[in-house]
């Protein structure tokens, strides 16, 4: 580890070689002048603390448990699904698919009940009945539980729900994101 002391215009004063271990050991430390010569004072720690950062995996062996909830934006921005360009297309460059698949497949095995909140908004949801925009609604319709059982079910509910969707706007996330913050504040299984 090497420690610079720096004057004025980022000009080298000084510098210190050390290893993390002897930061643990030992408090005084010789500073040699830019060039590695002569000691040009001391430098003291007071105080010094080791803090690790956890690793992913280091969560996960604690116990820790990962929760994915979704939201798929059903603005009229996305185009038509009945055509090629739209992010709804269904077919091989369905955009959505592709994102909830390739993000679900790391995430899902992580998630012991394999049970994801999803929702749309920015849509009109005619597969709830409803004829009005709405900026939060639950994909599978059922406001007491949106959760659908695995990343397949997910993909299986978009794909049989997109043509009574309605696709509006305007793109607002406020309620989408309050609802996932609520979910995450009060720690609650959907």
């Amino acid at each position: 580890m090497r420690i610079q002391f720096l004057i004025g215009n980022d000009r080298v004063i000084g510098r210190v070689t050390t290893f993390f271990q002897d930061l643990l050991d030992r408090r005084n430390f010789n500073v040699l002048n830019a060039n590695g010569g002569a000691t040009n004072g001391t430098l003291i720690f007071r105080n010094f603390e080791k803090f690790e950062r956890p690793s992913f995996v280091d969560y996960l062996r604690s116990g820790w448990q990962i929760g994915l909830t979704i939201a798929i934006d059903y603005t009229a921005s996305n185009g038509a699904p009945s055509t090629p360009q739209s992010l709804h297309y269904l077919g091989a460059n369905n955009q959505y698919e592709k994102a909830i698949y390739q993000v679900g497949q790391i995430l899902e095995p992580y998630d012991q009940t394999r049970q994801f909140a999803t929702f749309g908004f920015g849509g009109i949801p005619r597969h709830m009945g409803m004829n009005t925009t709405s900026h939060c609604f639950p994909l599978n319709g059922q406001p007491q539980d949106p959760r659908i059982y695995t990343i397949g079910g997910i993909l299986e509910t978009y794909r049989g729900t997109i043509n009574n969707i309605g696709l509006s706007g305007p793109t607002n996330f406020a309620t989408v994101i309050n609802t996932f913050g609520q979910h995450a504040h009060t720690n609650a299984q959907f």
